[in-house]
């Protein structure tokens, strides 16, 4: 195990010396790193070393200054031995990064894996170049570097830096002309920044300048300047669609993206949007923030108001209508909807088409008879309350006659139902006709109508509905009231 890094004031550190004996004229002139693996741990209290004097122990605690120890992780010494002079390549694998609060701690960051390329020459120069500036950029996938230099021999450089996705440290090669060098940096698609940005140009003697911003590393931030929405399908003519929408964002730096008032996430790729109703798509990038509204409707209208196959009395009140259930475009045209013409008796057909402003469509053909049903016969009045004693048998009489234009003569095909209804008529007539016959629905020959002798409850005071129902349809209602 090699000595660790020791300097006065300073937080202790590891080193690592390789020895490079020299061979003829060919001495080490740099060192630049082309590869790294760290780790960052945080919350550390270092220890420092301290000179050692008599007052020492009355001295405060040494805390870090606010910069980054050590500033580069190579550097290149010549040592005398026995053997003769030696060229050492000296690695720094870990770096103490101080807390802004002050507080003494910090992270210790460690290298435990460092790759990179040993220059050497016979030249007798050992300036490094100078690094007068450097400028970085990030964009969505990508990032670029400029560095520039007042040295007029550098022959290329190297980038080392990280993207603040994860902790992999990735290089690039820089290359220019004229005191200016560039160089493409990939980054992650969802990076948003570019961290612990290395600069290292060597120069034709193989001399290495190292530029990292008083070892913090250079950064930078992707600003996006430029955000735009857009759907696919295209937004259509009437402004709803009829399925799911995907929002695509273009933009040149990173955006986040919510939909009607959602968390707002990373965009990283096409955003559906589906359910109907109108939605909401808010993208921000920095100050910039653009709004997108999504119309969607992908439910058909509604036809009602008439059944495939119902049958209708004759002269009753029947109006197909058409309606958009909510949330929805709106209804644009009903078809062949309104009033049912039950005029007359028979077959008919009718076919409806409902279209709504999405351009949703509904269509039915409705088959429906209209039947005639010609009022109660005496003893029982239509449309009053029939007022008779209780216990009594009413005859109920009436005809029916079918969509054929024929008469009913099949009680089977009727039914009669009884139930309680309110009281409250303002109209009334008396029964004056009641039988003694036994109860039930029969045809009547010599009358040619039906006859349903109804055996009123014996308990008064009380109102009694009866209705003749036929194939589902109630052609008529008697309204009695017990005394």
């Amino acid at each position: 195990m090699q000595a660790p890094q020791v300097t006065q004031r300073r937080p202790i550190e590891p080193r690592e010396t390789i020895a490079y004996p020299r061979s003829g004229d060919q001495r080490v002139h740099g060192v630049v790193i082309t590869s790294a693996t760290s780790t960052d741990i945080n919350d550390v209290d270092p220890a420092y070393s301290t000179p050692t004097v008599d007052t020492s122990a009355n001295e405060p605690e040494l805390t870090s200054p606010q910069a980054v120890f050590p500033t580069a992780i190579q550097a290149v010494n010549a040592t005398a031995t026995t053997d003769g002079p030696v060229d050492d390549v000296v690695l720094m694998p870990g770096q103490f990064i101080p807390d802004p609060s002050g507080n003494g701690k910090g992270t210790q960051r460690l290298f435990t894996a460092l790759g990179g390329t040993v220059y050497t020459s016979a030249s007798t120069d050992f300036d490094a170049p100078d690094i007068t500036g450097v400028t970085s950029s990030v964009g969505t996938g990508s990032g670029a570097v400029t560095v520039t230099t007042d040295a007029n021999d550098v022959s290329g450089g190297v980038v080392l830096y990280r993207d603040n996705t994860s902790d992999a440290w990735h290089h690039a090669q820089l290359a220019g002309t004229g005191g200016t060098l560039t160089a493409a940096l990939p980054v992650a698609g969802g990076a948003t920044a570019i961290n612990d940005l290395i600069v290292q140009l060597v120069d034709e003697a193989g001399n290495v300048g190292i530029s990292t911003d008083k070892g913090v590393g250079y950064h930078a931030t992707v600003h996006t300047t430029s955000v735009g929405l857009s759907t696919q399908p295209e937004r259509p003519s009437s402004g709803w669609y009829t399925g799911p929408v995907s929002v695509v964002v273009t933009a040149d730096g990173p955006v986040s993206v919510s939909v009607d008032g959602g968390p707002a996430q990373l965009y990283s790729g096409p955003v559906t949007v589906s359910g109907d109703g109108t939605h909401t798509v808010v993208a921000t990038a920095g100050t910039i923030t653009k709004q997108l509204t999504v119309n969607i409707d992908t439910t058909p209208p509604i036809i009602s108001g008439l059944a495939d196959g119902q049958t209708l009395v004759s002269g009753s009140d029947v109006t197909i209508t058409c309606s958009d259930p909510q949330p929805g475009s709106g209804l644009a045209d009903c078809t062949n909807g309104g009033a049912v013409d039950t005029s007359s008796v028979g077959t008919f057909t009718r076919t409806v088409t409902a279209t709504d402003n999405a351009g949703n469509r509904t269509s039915q053909t409705l088959h429906y008879s209209v039947v005639a049903f010609a009022g109660f016969y005496a003893p029982v009045n239509d449309g009053v309350m029939n007022t008779v004693h209780a216990g009594r048998t009413v005859p109920i009489k009436f005809n029916v006659t079918t969509a054929a234009n024929s008469p009913l003569t099949d009680p089977s095909q009727l039914q009669v139902s009884t139930f309680t209804i309110s009281c409250d008529a303002s109209a009334s007539a008396v029964v004056e006709t009641t039988t003694t016959a036994a109860a039930g629905l029969r045809w009547d020959s010599s009358g040619q109508q039906f006859i349903d002798n109804f055996k009123t409850p014996s308990q008064s005071g009380r109102c009694i509905g009866v209705s003749i129902v036929y194939r589902s349809a109630t052609l008529a209602t008697a309204a009695f009231r017990l005394t």
